[in-house]
């Protein structure tokens, strides 16, 4: 496989738009061994940091973090931990659509993890949605009532969201009620700039002080 190629292959699987996913290794054969979680976080189509997580039993620990850049189509990481330095280790497999990794002898195969993934992607809406609720409290302050939108907010400098959020999420906005007796709701939907597609719904109902929908293990608000 030439270097271009896996170039533009990983650029395919990542979606580079400061994207991050998350990878499960597979079970050894062994009854005891252990499984690995690898969180990529890719700043640009050569850049990146990432994360080794292993779990054993219902114990889960960081076991590596670095950099990860891309050199002459080759992936090297650079362990933070011990400040080492390998190209070539990490892998993707093109056929599978796994990941490899060499490690200590051992060679393990990871494959996306989608339940993780979408907790990560739903845990980011958590601090615009925060953001959008207290600049609807001083709208409310300095004109009587509260925004009829969320655009209202954003358009007249309420409150500010990162082109990085408003390009993968696309907020609606519901409040009624006073403020000792808040009520409505604020949703998040996902664009097609989202990993996971366009559509995925994250709901912040204020009343229950809940979030519920995608990627969402029903998380309070204030934690």
């Amino acid at each position: 496989m030439t270097n271009l190629l896996l170039i533009l292959l990983l650029l395919t699987n990542f979606g580079y738009s400061s994207t991050h996913q998350m990878w499960k290794s597979e079970p050894k054969p062994s009854q005891n061994s252990s499984i690995f979680y690898l969180k990529l976080d890719m700043s640009s189509s050569i850049d990146g940091t990432y994360k080794l997580f292993k779990k054993d039993g219902e114990k889960i620990r960081i076991e590596e973090e670095g950099l990860l850049i891309m050199l002459d189509g080759i992936i090297c990481l650079i362990n933070q931990v011990n400040k080492s330095g390998e190209c070539g280790k990490l892998a993707f497999d093109t056929t599978r659509n796994v990941l490899i990794w060499k490690r200590n002898r051992e060679i393990y195969t990871f494959k996306k993890h989608l339940e993780l993934e979408g907790i990560t992607n739903a845990a980011e809406v958590k601090i615009p949605i925060k953001s959008l609720l207290q600049a609807s409290e001083l709208y409310k302050a300095v004109n009587g009532s509260y925004p009829l939108d969320c655009e209202t907010m954003i358009e007249e400098s309420y409150v500010e969201l990162t082109e990085y959020i408003t390009k993968r999420w696309y907020f609606e906005c519901d409040f009624y009620g006073s403020r000792d007796n808040r009520r409505g709701r604020i949703k998040a939907t996902s664009t097609d700039d989202m990993e996971d597609g366009a559509g995925k719904e994250i709901t912040y109902n204020i009343e229950t002080d809940k979030f519920y929908g995608y990627g969402v293990r029903e998380f309070r608000y204030y934690d």
